[in-house]
């Protein structure tokens, strides 16, 4: 059974379907008064992920990068006091005054329970960055996970090498790509997998040397899609992917006329899925409403997310 009810905070009426119901119930949660897009903002409003401030470590007293300014109001220990046995978490604990206000309560325990400085685990020579897993020498990344040798990269996993790039699934060596996949010495290349050697392009897959193409599948030594001779297809390699910037912004240029004018779109990428409904979603069944999804199951309202099983409004998560 669904029902229609009006956002607490925007006003706006939304849907509450019968899987919805069946959701709450099997977690044992109350159905929601904020419409999806209320309940994201909410979510998206406590973290912040990408500005770094300095600050001191509340505990040791030293130096850190943390994504907490200074003039917050709570504690906050840098990576290696929060993960040590320096602190004891039950000293923080209070009782609960039933004649105060619940949320009054809650927002006093809130400032006084130490805060993680930065969301980095085992990693090594990489400072400043935020939310950072088994990662090394990397500078100014954020969401990125078994990688090595990034600079300003957002949600990289498995990346060598990798610069000015986003969305990720194992690369090497590759400048200025967008959700690219299991590619090598490439640049500028949008939604392509197993490339080497691409550039200027989009939507290529198993493809190398590349330039200036679109929609190719398992070719090599094309420009413009049309075939040419490995000598060509340097000399021409070596007049746009040579580092000088009128001939990069021309390069750019040209493929964003490519992605407009030129490319068939796919209308949605909703790949080995099965009861999906969102927008790049892979292997994964059952998801409602769902945007950036690998591998996941029983997913409803939420974006990038990977491996995650039974989950309802949620960002983010990594295995």
């Amino acid at each position: 059974m669904t029902k229609t009810k009006t956002c607490q905070n925007c006003k706006t009426k939304f849907i509450i379907e019968s899987e919805d119901f069946k959701f709450y119930e099997k977690i044992g949660v109350p159905a929601p008064t904020f419409c999806p897009d209320c309940r994201m903002q909410r979510r998206l409003v406590l973290r912040n992920e990408r500005v770094l401030y300095r600050r001191t470590c509340n505990l040791c007293k030293k130096q850190i990068i943390s994504m907490y300014s200074s003039d917050k109001p709570y504690p906050v220990y840098c990576p290696d006091c929060w993960f040590s046995d320096k602190w004891d978490q039950f000293a923080f604990s209070q009782e609960i005054d039933f004649n105060r206000s619940f949320f009054e309560q809650y927002r006093e325990l809130q400032n006084k329970v130490p805060r993680l400085a930065l969301f980095n685990r085992d990693t090594v020579n990489s400072k400043f960055n935020n939310y950072l897993f088994y990662d090394k020498d990397c500078y100014l990344c954020f969401r990125i996970a078994n990688s090595e040798n990034c600079h300003y990269c957002y949600y990289t996993l498995g990346g060598q090498t990798c610069i000015d790039s986003s969305h990720i699934h194992k690369g090497e060596l590759l400048y200025d790509c967008f959700e690219c996949g299991d590619s090598y010495s490439c640049r500028s290349l949008i939604e392509s997998k197993g490339c080497y050697d691409c550039a200027y392009s989009y939507d290529l897959k198993n493809c190398s040397n590349c330039l200036f193409c679109r929609n190719l599948r398992n070719k090599k030594y094309h420009i413009e899609n049309q075939p040419v001779s490995p000598e060509e297809f340097k000399r021409v390699w070596q007049k746009y992917v040579c580092g000088l910037r009128n001939k990069t912004r021309e390069a750019r240029e040209h493929l964003h006329k490519i992605y407009q004018e030129k490319a068939i779109h796919r209308h949605n990428k909703i790949v080995n899925c099965q009861n999906a409904r969102g927008i790049n979603i892979t292997n994964s069944r059952n998801v409602f409403n769902v945007y950036s999804c690998n591998d996941s199951e029983n997913i409803r309202y939420g974006d990038d997310m990977e491996k995650v099983k039974d989950a309802i409004d949620v960002k983010g998560p990594m295995d």
